[in-house]
């Protein structure tokens, strides 16, 4: 790996990964906070597109959602070519506290988080959730309401404020956001054709 100053060194890359930006301040507007971050990502995708004006760009600065949008307004390219990271990381909490509670693989767990990043805006994929091809809305009818007497809710509450409580402890998600980046790469240079909860704009 080589840490590099110039967008010219940048030149003819497959995929740009925009991972800039700032945190949110403990009282400010979430306005201010977008606007920011905002200015932030303008500054760096044009010079990125002008070298490598064929490459697919990856946003995981926060808010993802929006600054995949505005990534994509600001360069003017086919919408297939902008991807953010989306629910990503919040699916993979869910799987994995999903795998802890049966006491197996988190890669035997298949369930989605869709929406918008975090725990305002998401919604678990109850009917879909399945643990080896056994589906758990047929163990129990009612899991994810509020009448669910197991209260699984509360293992999709714990997935999508771990990332807060992340950031209250160590400052940032550095670690499992570069792994959920590293996946998305991979499955695109590879031709994997996963399916991965990004951010992508549907019309």
């Amino acid at each position: 790996m080589e840490a590099l100053h110039n967008p010219a060194d940048t030149r003819e890359s497959k995929i740009c990964v925009i991972t800039t930006g700032t945190y949110k301040g403990r009282d400010e507007d979430d306005m201010d906070y977008v606007a920011r971050n905002a200015g932030i990502v303008r500054a760096i995708v044009a010079p990125l597109a002008k070298y490598s004006p064929s490459a697919i760009f990856l946003v995981a600065s926060e808010p993802v959602d929006i600054l995949s949008y505005v990534t994509w307004k600001l360069l003017g390219i086919p919408k297939n070519r902008i991807i953010g990271t989306g629910t990503l990381m919040d699916t993979a909490r869910f799987r994995f506290l999903l795998g802890d509670k049966f006491g197996v693989s988190p890669e035997c767990c298949h369930a989605y988080i869709i929406g918008q990043h975090g725990p305002h805006y998401s919604v678990p994929v109850w009917s879909s959730v399945n643990i080896g091809g056994v589906l758990l809305k047929d163990m129990n009818p009612l899991i994810g309401t509020d009448k669910d007497p197991e209260c699984w809710f509360e293992l999709y509450e714990d997935a999508v404020k771990a990332e807060g409580l992340v950031r209250q402890l160590k400052g940032c998600v550095s670690w499992s956001l570069a792994l959920g980046v590293a996946d998305i790469c991979k499955s695109i240079l590879t031709n994997a054709n996963k399916v991965l909860p990004v951010s992508t704009y549907v019309k």
